[in-house]
């Protein structure tokens, strides 16, 4: 990643200073101060570009963090589903064994009824 500051440093570096002779961009001041504020505005364009980048990075960042805690919690989640679903099982298990074995002593309790009133 390109530092902006860096950018400055060069752009400086390239724009002579209005004292300088010999200089390869024509000489004028008028020449300098066109091809200036192009420069100007592409500087501060960049410039909000990485600033941009730079925080559109951190909030990848923290978007990344948050779903790793989603995906941690959702992991928690579904192993207590899974724990859930088997009680149900086992509950569901024991309420039939208790359901034939009441079938069960209502039949005995029938014999034993039908019998006495038999006999």
């Amino acid at each position: 990643m390109v530092d902006p500051r860096a950018l400055f440093r060069v752009h400086h570096l390239l724009t002579p200073s209005r004292g300088e002779e010999g200089s390869h961009f024509q000489g004028s001041e008028e020449y300098l101060s066109d091809t200036d504020d192009p420069l100007r505005k592409l500087e501060e364009r960049v410039v909000k570009t990485f600033e941009l980048i730079k925080q559109t990075q951190a909030e990848k960042l923290a978007l990344q963090q948050d779903l790793e805690k989603l995906r941690m919690e959702s992991r928690e989640r579904a192993k207590v589903i899974d724990a859930h679903e088997r009680e149900l099982v086992t509950l569901r298990r024991e309420r039939e064994e208790v359901r034939i074995r009441i079938e069960k002593l209502l039949q005995r309790i029938d014999a034993l009824t039908s019998t006495e009133s038999g006999g």
